[in-house]
């Protein structure tokens, strides 16, 4: 909630002079969860450590992702700056244990808020960007529960736009974890201000 109230003090209180310059936008696409087998084999490690015999985790996704958010284009500097609020789908672990026999799901969702700036470089753009999402899921067991392997605080993420009228494709990569990563690509709309 405080997200949502932070994204429309600024779209509402952005100052007027540089209104040419601020817009709006809205990215549709899909995700490609990439999620290393070291963040599968951590998962299983600390099961058998909480005293199940053996763990096997598999990972699937919701692959839908979209976001909406706020941009400010500095002409001079050639620079832009966005925030946007991110739903980038989901990650579903499935962990089957033996010894007591459990299947064991965590769902990871892949939302909150973003923070990009943007090198234009004519009608393509590279960004740089952090991601904050809640990640405070557990997977939670008979014998007791442990944290999924995504990093806590902010999630880097580098990518590239191309612009054309006020479309844009933009592919991006996000590193969830030092081994796990994930591709984004997005079809959008960008709606200057007048």
């Amino acid at each position: 909630m405080k997200k949502c109230i932070v994204f429309f003090f600024i779209l509402f209180f952005s100052t007027p002079v540089l209104s040419d310059n601020i817009y709006i936008f809205g990215n549709v696409g899909i995700s490609d969860f990439q999620i290393k087998n070291d963040d599968k084999s951590d998962i299983n490690t600390k099961l058998t450590n909480l005293g199940f015999s053996s763990a096997s985790t598999s990972v699937n996704s919701d692959n839908f992702s979209y976001e909406f958010g706020i941009g400010v284009v500095l002409p001079l500097l050639r620079v832009g700056l966005e925030a946007s609020i991110i739903d980038y789908g989901e990650i579903k672990f499935t962990s089957t244990t033996t010894s007591p026999a459990e299947t064991i799901n965590a769902n990871v969702p892949i939302r909150g808020i973003a923070a990009d700036i943007l090198k234009e470089l004519g009608p393509i753009s590279l960004n740089a960007g952090l991601i904050s999402i809640n990640d405070n899921v557990e997977i939670v067991s008979s014998k007791g529960n442990l944290n999924v392997p995504i990093d806590d605080i902010l999630i880097p993420k580098v990518g590239i736009n191309y612009q054309f009228g006020n479309y844009r494709l933009e592919y991006a990569k996000i590193f969830l974890t030092t081994k796990s990563t994930m591709d984004i690509f997005m079809v959008g709309y960008i709606l200057n201000f007048l």
